[in-house]
């Protein structure tokens, strides 16, 4: 049959489209028009930007069918030419109190953090020099204030207990590790003092992508100083060349829920529920065709559509076309990413250029219905044509925050985890008849996100449930356990929960949505009944944690248990398992969840971090922090909800090999006077 045309390139043809099966929905509500143009009266940037916030905050309080909130943050996208637009929405939807996140793609040793990590790095391996010293000093990695380093410089005293500090962490380096030097790095605050600046998220992120990567060289080049350091400095110089290598391309600032801001180019080939354009019609910009200073050029069809340049008058218009072109596919790449609405924003015509794209598919549009409507005066248009006016400032310097989400002031990346350098380990993660795991695994045993909470229909009477679910608020929370003391104070806990809170990206004095109380008051509360909780012990003696001193506990704990001699799969595991619980009813839920557990085995070791180990009187105790929100409903937390969630989240082979790990270092370090029956106290989850 007949081909149509494309962009107006004769040479490019493709099949004629056919008319989408499934109408756009909303939650099943039916969205009759499901692309809006919004034209205001002004083409500055500052009024596109006021219209644009303003959409983003109605399209939050939107509801469906049921009456329920209709998008999360996550669900909007804001699609750019380019990158200029970025940090200024982003500061403007903060003081909105709506979440966002910037994509950005590229090579993350081209990110600033990475020059200032190499400085930090030189100083560490050469604290001997003057000048490497003081160039780690002015990094955001040293406490020291830049304006006191020239002094310190004509200061030997103080310079020399700076020096004495690079080389207590040198120390540690070259007979510890580099693992052991990150965690001495943590201490010194960096994480806070990166979440103050404005792009204190994407540089965080940027740091963790690449320690986790020189964690993982470090398997290839060795364990030198100096080879880790020549191993960055090649990847920041050639990271224009290695530009397109997957491994070093930045990730996402933020798994949560965030509006997501990125330019079209960046968008080919993903899909969102509700799109913003806000400068779309003004694709040329002044550097293209019309700016005759800059020699244009042009595909050639007449040499098999090499680029070439345009001189003479005839290769000018050849290549305003072939430009034109591709301003086209851009545009078709932005209007075609949304599944359910896209936005379109426009100033007045005569504020855009004749030659725009987007300005005649406009007008065709217009041209197109208002044919079709001849036939059919019934007919509604699919395009909703609206008109806005500019927001006009309030004397609030703060307003209302947009319903639901994560609202993050200052936004900090989540500190991830670095340990994961071998593929011949696993953990009991990789092992866990509940989890889908891509190899990829993390030896943390972090809680699963369980997002089930805020699709919930039922909403819990219960505060906490305020807080929004997932990785992120479980990260943080362990991190506030594994550094609080717990015989301390209430003022303590506040102050240590508002700094980790703010650096996982939270506002710890915003108060939630339909609630008068902050996460920060919350958090605060949970872990004040934690440490408050009375506990028994095996020989019927009550205690808290409040009375385990720092000197008997140990956080974060790592083993490494061999499993080189072990089975290939779980499934011998699990038949032993089911042989000693058979005649026990309480095991009954884990003898299920074992029926198909069938994982392979890493022919090396399981490697992973015991949340807590300590010790209260004679027994040794271990505690799992868990975050797991279970729905948002409280009858979950009951013994039978418990139950059912330690058995699909198979949390029953966790407590076994944490179990096997703690009665095999209390044998080693206790040697004869250890004792399983005298010693071992048991394992206690935290469900938070």
């Amino acid at each position: 049959g007949q081909k149509s045309r494309t962009f107006g390139a004769e040479e490019i043809a493709y099949d004629t489209p056919v008319r989408v099966i499934n109408e756009p929905t909303i939650k099943g509500k039916p969205l009759d028009q499901p692309f809006s143009v919004i034209s205001i009266p002004d083409k500055r940037n500052e009024a596109v930007q006021a219209v644009l916030v303003e959409l983003i905050k109605e399209t939050l309080q939107e509801r469906d069918s049921e009456g329920h909130q209709a998008f999360a943050p996550s669900d909007l996208a804001v699609l750019l030419n380019s990158h200029t637009w970025e940090p200024h929405l982003q500061k403007l939807l903060r003081e909105n109190g709506i979440p966002s996140v910037i994509v950005k793609e590229g090579n993350v040793f081209t990110s600033p953090i990475a020059v200032e990590l190499r400085l930090f790095l030189l100083g560490v391996a050469n604290p001997s020099d003057k000048g490497s010293v003081l160039g780690a000093m002015a990094t955001v990695f040293s406490e020291q204030k830049l304006q006191e380093i020239p002094a310190l410089a004509d200061a030997p005293d103080s310079l020399a207990e700076q020096i004495a500090a690079f080389s207590e962490m040198k120390r540690i380096w070259e007979t510890r590790g580099f693992a052991a030097m990150v965690s001495k790095m943590e201490s010194s605050g960096y994480q806070l003092r990166l979440a103050t600046k404005a792009d204190g998220r994407r540089q965080l992120a940027d740091l963790n992508q690449i320690l986790e990567l020189a964690f993982t060289a470090i398997k290839q080049i060795g364990k030198s100083p100096d080879a880790l350091i020549d191993w960055l400095t090649d990847r920041i110089n050639r990271s224009n060349v290695e530009k397109d290598t997957p491994e070093y391309s930045k990730r996402l600032e933020t798994e949560g829920e965030a509006v997501k801001i990125m330019t079209i180019h960046g968008s080919k080939g993903l899909q969102f529920p509700v799109v913003f354009l806000p400068n779309c019609w003004n694709l040329c910009t002044d550097n293209d065709h019309r700016n005759k200073i800059v020699i244009p050029a042009y595909h050639n069809a007449n040499n098999g559509h090499k680029l070439t340049f345009a001189f003479s008058d005839t290769a000018q218009t050849l290549a305003q076309n072939d430009q034109l072109q591709e301003k086209t596919r851009l545009l078709y790449v932005a209007m075609t990413r949304a599944v359910q609405r896209t936005n379109v924003i426009i100033p007045p015509d005569s504020d855009i250029d004749a030659d725009e794209p987007l300005l005649r598919l406009l007008q065709n549009a217009k041209d197109n219905f208002a044919r079709r409507q001849q036939a059919d005066p019934t007919l509604v248009s699919p395009i909703a044509w609206l008109h806005q006016n500019i927001p006009q400032p309030t004397d609030d310097t703060r307003p209302a925050p947009a319903e639901g989400g994560n609202w993050q002031e200052l936004a900090c990346a989540t500190p991830r985890s670095f340990a994961n350098l071998r593929p011949s380990k696993g953990s009991y993660s990789s092992l866990s008849p509940a989890v889908q795991t891509n190899g990829d695994d993390d030896e943390r045993d972090l809680d699963l996100s369980d997002r089930s909470q805020q699709e919930s229909n039922s909403i819990s009477q219960h505060d906490i449930f305020k807080i929004p679910s997932g990785a992120t608020i479980g990260t943080c929370w362990h991190n506030i356990l594994e550094k609080l003391p717990f015989q301390t104070t209430e003022q303590e806990i506040s102050t240590l929960a508002s700094e980790e809170l703010l650096c996982c990206g939270f506002l710890p004095s915003q108060c939630l949505p339909e609630t008068a109380l902050t996460i920060q008051d919350l958090t605060v509360s949970m872990l004040q009944k934690t440490l408050d909780y009375r506990l028994t012990a095996p020989d019927g003696a009550q205690f808290s944690l409040r009375d385990v001193g720092w000197d008997k506990r140990l956080s974060e704990q790592e083993f490494n248990f061999s499993s080189a001699k072990a089975s290939e799969t779980t499934r011998e595991l699990a038949e032993i398992i089911s042989w000693h619980w058979q005649s026990d009813l309480r095991k009954a839920p884990f003898l299920e969840a074992m029926a198909t557990w069938n994982r392979l085995i890493p022919q090396g070791f399981l490697n992973g971090f015991i949340d807590l180990i300590f010790q209260h009187g004679d027994f040794f105790y271990i505690i799992d922090w868990k975050s797991n929100s279970l729905e948002g409903k409280l009858e979950n937390f009951c013994q039978e909800g418990l139950t059912r969630e330690m058995a699909s989240h198979g949390y029953f082979f966790q407590y076994l090999l944490y179990a096997t790990v703690l009665h095999a270092y209390l044998r080693q370090t206790l040697g004869q006077d250890y004792s399983w029956e005298r010693n071992f106290g048991g394992i206690r989850y935290y469900f938070l």
